[in-house]
């Protein structure tokens, strides 16, 4: 069995499919998830002496919501290399858009199937792995 590899953490107040979430991550990569239920949380998890890989940020969240737990991240440029997707089941153009703007590298749709979720996933990972190497040079 491979060595867990990467840190994941996801931010969702709906615990209940936190376990799931978790199973469709670690069935196909080698990871560790930690969660959050909020922002305020996140945030605190996220000052780890040991920096998260990726965060996976639902939007509509209790204390500090999404967008501005994803303003406050992308102002400190030590986690400029960190992939944020969001995890929405809002479908508005606007909103995706100004969240792009806002420094989220993807979506994930609220529902979608695992392989759609994973497969997102697995692109930040390697798109991060990227940067990762560009910055050692």
């Amino acid at each position: 069995m491979e060595a867990t590899r990467f840190r994941i953490l996801m931010v969702d107040d709906v615990t209940r499919y936190h376990s799931l979430y978790e199973m469709a991550i670690t069935d196909v990569l080698p990871a560790k998830v930690h969660f959050a239920t909020n922002g305020e949380e996140a945030l605190e998890k996220l000052k780890s002496p040991v920096p998260f890989d990726l965060l996976i940020l639902d939007l509509n969240m209790p204390k500090l919501g999404g967008e501005e737990t994803l303003k406050r991240i992308r102002l400190d440029p030590s986690y400029d290399n960190m992939p944020v997707i969001i995890l929405t089941g809002d479908p508005d153009k606007d909103t995706h858009r100004r969240l792009i703007e806002l420094g989220a590298d993807d979506f994930v749709e609220k529902g979608s199937p695992p392989e759609i979720f994973v497969a997102r996933l697995k692109a930040q990972i390697r798109h991060k792995l990227a940067l990762d190497r560009l910055s050692e040079v």
